[in-house]
């Protein structure tokens, strides 16, 4: 059974889920990304309940928005992690750091990462050859290089993932910030959706080049 709600209705629905989950952000209770997902999980509900496609198509916007944030933050990493493991002062020979920036350049946001962007460790260190290569050295050699190896890749990956994720949380609070003001001005479901467009493609342009025309 699905209730009968007006497009006025519906989009002052929408303006409390936003302004209650960008206080999530602003409070740094969640990150960017996250905020996404929970604004899609009230979009499912409200969807299940009215039969709105809009609400529906909203939610298909933001998932493509999500997916795009997380490939922003892999070509971000891919960028950032093997400048900081070449440019740190960690202390292990230089060729071994060239060996981790080279290995380190293809973080895999989805298997190497958990929702909140924080480094899984166990499943990094089984993809690294660096490790495996210490596996015939005797005991005392092997941990104390590794201990150091192990420090070198927590500090560079983390300096590196909380930028990155600065960067996520001003991309989604300024669209937050820009959809809310729009939705007050101009209280359309065809203007909410030219937003979540907006938001998109802005960040498919900075990731791929292109659409052209996007500022």
């Amino acid at each position: 059974m699905s209730l009968s709600v007006s497009e006025t209705e519906l989009v002052k629905i929408i303006l409390m889920v936003m302004k209650g989950r960008k206080e999530n952000l602003d409070n740094k209770i969640n990150n960017g990304r996250k905020v996404l997902d929970e604004i899609r999980g009230d979009f499912v509900r409200v969807a299940l309940m009215t039969h709105s496609f809009d609400i529906t198509l909203g939610y298909v916007r933001l998932s493509l928005a999500a997916n795009l944030l997380n490939n922003f933050f892999e070509k971000r990493m891919e960028k950032l992690v093997p400048q900081g493991m070449r440019s740190g002062s960690h202390d292990i020979p230089a060729s071994l750091k060239e060996t981790l920036a080279r290995e380190l350049g293809g973080l895999d946001v989805s298997k190497h990462f958990d929702s909140d962007y924080v480094l899984v460790f166990e499943k990094l260190k089984k993809d690294l050859t660096t490790y495996q290569n210490f596996e015939n050295a005797d005991e005392t050699t092997k941990t104390a290089a590794l201990n150091k190896v192990t420090a070198a890749v927590f500090d560079v990956i983390a300096v590196s993932s909380n930028q990155v994720v600065d960067e996520i949380d001003e991309k989604v609070g300024l669209f937050l910030n820009e959809a809310i003001q729009a939705l007050e001005t101009e209280q359309s479901l065809g203007r909410f959706g030219k937003e979540l467009d907006a938001f998109a493609a802005r960040l498919h342009k900075e990731i791929y080049g292109w659409p052209s025309g996007v500022e």
